[in-house]
């Protein structure tokens, strides 16, 4: 192999006249560090066409490396895999089970550090007897040595010792494979520069007869897109590497254990040459430390002597990390100092100049879900879409626990009310109804909610139902008790007539109770097509899910391009059919994997070698890596935000647990793996963000940098040393001076609200001399207040019950004691019979001065002088109508509105 680094201080380097590239690498397959360097050259290209050759990434191109090590269903094997080694080792009787637990609450780490460890070329034949391990490392070991056994690991191997052994087909191979799936996508073609190919009629004829016999015309239609694009890319080929013999790789900073490995075996072929294209100066060594790390530059060549400008600041910034503190003028001359994420958010939408900036952060992933949409989102994990975190919570209702005790897992299913609520919560939750009519489940929301305290306990689909029906049948039979005779209810009788409700869980309809159960019935369905069962046949069940979302979900969609995504996500699931390696499969082992695989980032962006670089080249916020290729790209009028001393520099998640920092510098030390490859970038990581942020602002046309002193739950930040480097003035945020901001609030507002009439009543005459908010929550904007917490609850009780006994006596019922305290007590079915024993001596020391006859819509109704929704307040508390439209008092907290009352909480907090 003929190896070659070329170097560039300024992109107009790699076009200018005299430029070594131009002259003679510009035709030859271009191979990019990351997503966004490649996106950002094409772009670039489509300008002025300097590149006459395919560019694709590395993350493209090693999927097509390792016999499908890097592909998705994969992964999914290894997880079911090690799910299995999990599920047989746990049982034997030497395991330590307290450190085995923390094993199994780990598994997706130990499962990265295995295939870390493969793809670093570790292997269980390295000794390790000379180390002293700890539990934690024996456990994984030995867990190591049965997972290396698996086929996947295997074919990973052999493929880097074919390759090793000048197996040049290997090459071509992943090669033809990565222009193909380029060519078989609609878009991604012009995204990677390649050219188009059309057939003549006699190459199409040709390829249609070859697929003739095909009976299912979709199948057939596959087939022959399938043909055209391999012959295309096998064109492609021809026409530039079969001919040039060259591989041009651009920005290779740091390499990763996995491009060594390749890097390596490419050496071995003697007639391909290798061009190591790299933004690299000499004069600032500090910037350019990790390249020096990473690539020989001995030899190096600067592409063209030409010289070009870069931006002034990035000029300071590179001479003050170099030491040099000599002045220069720069354009920008101070920072933003915002106080919050929202003020940021705020001066986003301030102009338009503002709104065009390309936004870089170290917070890139927290700080993008506060400003873009999910129409911006394209490069998300599924589990970030909405429809995502939907099908995940779908694989939530079974869950795997290891027992300590019995030493073995315990499957059982987990339907708890926080993965119900985000089911009905979703959007996607559509419930039948009479004539062909469907109920969105967020409109039972609100209900779910009231019914926690009686369906906590609740983990199965059967306790569920159960609950729910007795549940209705209760309230029916505690209602039917209340109810005068030739009741015809209304808003206003039920409030008097029904004291139960109140009680927010006995305040759900029973329509709502009945479509709630209809919605957990249709979840039900999901889990018997994917859960019953010893083994699973994974064609059938990902047609069976797919069919499912299609009839249940999908069809819903109103939204065209969710609908499109949706479709898009599940067809991924496809290439899991089929496959004689998912026969046969128990079923526990293939949904605890299938979890993993839906949580997956896109493949390209799920490889080891990106995985802490995923591409956010298309959210409205991008991480610090993808910067790399920002001078390429039209608009460089650049915002670096968030830039606060917590996060950077950047860190590098490159945990290898359980393993000790000792022993991987052990197994490095036996120049028998490329474990130093992960080593050097963690040494690294002050350069590397170094070199980072000096890519981004060196060809930037404009630039802005910011932080925030409080994010989320992280307060008293304060800029990096990054930031401070540059000798900025602080800005601080304010788009309304403090004069203003005073006329905002001190201006008075007049809002109309408009409501429906209701009759006039001893009850809504309390309240409203209690509190006028009160009064205007509680029975002008919904039906009646209920009562959620257990707090109010038990005072609701000690009401009730005297309400009852009181009541018995005005009307002179032949009720017992017993007969009151057993209906009392059936309203309260969470309760355990010795909780409700004591608030009953509680209850019997509380008691109501007499009971009020009322005339409602033609019905005399019985109240209490202290209502039930009045809990806590005595009467001098609204013995006259208060001035103010809020009375905060110490009795807020005995209202049900306290949590969305601010006076309440300002005065409860005083307290």
């Amino acid at each position: 192999m003929r190896q070659r680094v070329l170097t560039y201080s300024n992109i107009e380097q790699l076009y200018a006249p005299d430029s070594i590239f131009m002259k003679q690498y510009n035709d030859a397959i271009h191979i990019t560090a990351t997503n966004s360097l490649r996106r950002a050259l094409v772009e670039n290209n489509a300008q002025r066409r300097w590149i006459d050759a395919p560019i694709i990434s590395f993350g493209q191109l090693v999927k097509n490396i390792g016999y499908g090590w890097f592909r998705s269903k994969t992964m999914l094997k290894q997880m079911i895999e090690l799910t299995k080694i999990y599920d047989e080792f746990g049982k034997q009787k030497h395991v330590n089970r307290e450190i085995f637990k923390a094993f199994d609450r780990n598994q997706k780490d130990v499962y990265a550090t295995m295939r870390a460890l493969i793809e670093s070329a570790y292997t269980s034949k390295i000794d390790l007897t000379q180390i002293r391990l700890s539990e934690e490392e024996k456990l994984f070991f030995d867990l190591y040595s049965r997972f290396e056994k698996h086929k996947s690991v295997g074919n990973f191997h052999r493929w880097f010792n074919d390759f090793y052994k000048g197996k040049e087909e290997l090459l071509l191979d992943a090669l033809v494979q990565t222009l193909t799936e380029i060519y078989e996508k609609k878009d991604s073609r012009r995204e990677s520069n390649l050219i188009p190919k059309v057939f003549n009629k006699k190459e199409s004829a040709g390829i249609r007869r070859a697929f003739e016999n095909e009976q299912d015309e979709k199948t057939q239609q596959r087939k022959i897109n399938k043909e055209k694009a391999i012959r295309k890319a096998q064109y492609e080929l021809e026409h530039t590497f079969k001919k040039k013999r060259v591989l041009v790789f651009h920005g290779f900073y740091f390499i990763t254990p996995v491009q060594e490995l390749f890097f390596k075996g490419l050496e071995r072929f003697s007639n391909v040459e290798i061009v190591h294209v790299i933004h690299y100066d000499k004069d600032y060594p500090q910037i350019f430390e990790t390249v020096e790390r990473f690539l020989d530059l001995r030899h190096a060549q600067q592409v063209s002597d030409s010289p070009f400008p870069i931006n002034t600041l990035a000029n300071n910034f590179a001479n003050r990390l170099a030491g040099d503190q000599t002045t220069i003028n720069t354009r920008t001359s101070h920072y933003y100092a915002f106080d919050h994420i929202y003020q940021f958010k705020n001066y986003l939408e301030q102009d338009d100049e503002q709104g065009r900036e390309v936004i870089f952060s170290p917070r890139a992933k927290e700080a993008d879900k506060y400003v873009s949409g999910l129409d911006r989102a394209s490069d998300a994990k599924l589990k970030d879409y909405p429809i995502g975190q939907f099908l995940l919570d779908l694989h939530r209702f079974n869950q795997s626990d290891y027992s300590i005790d019995a030493g073995e897992f315990n499957d059982a299913e987990k339907l708890n009310s926080d993965v119900l609520i985000r089911l009905f919560n979703s959007g996607y939750l559509y419930i039948p109804k009479k004539n062909n009519k469907y109920r969105n489940g967020t409109h039972l929301v609100e209900s779910l909610i009231k019914l926690e305290p009686i369906v906590k306990n609740c983990v199965t689909f059967e306790q569920w139902e159960e609950t729910l029906t007795e549940f209705i049948a209760n309230k029916n039979s505690i209602e039917a008790c209340l109810k005068p005779e030739n009741y015809e209810p209304t808003d206003d009788k039920d409030l008097y007539v029904f004291e139960n409700q109140s009680l927010a869980y006995l305040n759900v309809s029973v329509s709502n109770l009945k479509m709630i159960l209809k919605g957990i019935d249709l979840l039900k369905e999901f889990y018997t097509l994917s859960y019953e069962g010893e083994t699973l046949s994974i064609s059938q069940y990902v047609d069976n899910l797919q069919n499912y979302m299609g009839e249940k979900v999908t069809r819903f969609m109103k939204d065209a391009d969710e609908k499109k995504l949706t479709k898009k996500l599940l067809s991924e699931l496809n290439e899991l059919k089929e496959d004689e390696d998912f026969d046969g499969i128990n079923r526990k082992d293939i949904i605890k994997g299938l979890s993993f695989f839906l949580s997956k980032a896109n493949d390209e962006e799920s490889l080891v070698m990106e995985q802490t670089d995923e591409s956010s080249t298309n959210t409205r916020v991008r991480q610090l890596v993808d910067g790399d290729g920002i001078a390429f790209e039209n608009n460089r009028n650049i915002h670096l935000a968030f830039m606060d001393n917590l996060v950077l520099p950047l860190g590098q998640h490159l945990s290898l647990w359980p393993m000790k920092e000792e022993t991987i510098n052990t197994i490095i030390s036996t120049r028998r793996t490329k474990l130093r490859q992960l080593q050097l970038r963690k040494e690294m990581t002050g350069s590397i963000t170094a070199y980072l942020i000096y890519l981004i602002m060196q060809k930037a046309t404009k630039i802005t940098l910011s932080y925030a002193t409080n994010f989320e739950d992280e307060n008293n930040l304060y800029p990096s040393f990054y930031m401070q480097l540059l000798d900025l003035e602080p800005y601080n945020y304010n788009p309304l001076t403090s004069s203003g901001v005073g006329e905002q609030y001190e201006k008075s507002a007049i809002k109309h609200i408009e409501v429906m009439e209701r009759e006039k009543s001893f009850i809504l005459n309390k309240t409203a001399y209690a509190c006028q908010r009160r009064f205007v929550l509680s029975y002008l904007l919904q039906k009646r207040p209920d009562f959620e917490s257990d707090f109010h609850h038990q005072f609701i009780y000690s009401s009730l019950y005297s309400y009852y006994s009181k009541l018995r006596k005005y009307r002179n019922q032949d009720t017992s004691e017993n007969e009151i305290v057993s209906f009392v007590d059936s309203m309260f079915p969470q309760w355990t019979d010795t909780k409700k024993s004591m608030l009953l001596k509680q209850a019997r020391g509380f008691t109501l001065k007499g009971c009020k006859p009322e005339r409602i819509e033609g019905l005399t109704i019985w109240t209490s002088p202290k209502p039930i929704a009045l809990i806590g307040l005595n009467n001098r508390d609204y013995n006259k109508k208060p001035t103010s439209f809020v009375t905060n008092s110490s009795k807020c907290k005995y209202c049900p509105f306290v949590l969305q009352c601010r006076q309440a909480g300002e005065d409860i907090a005083n307290e």
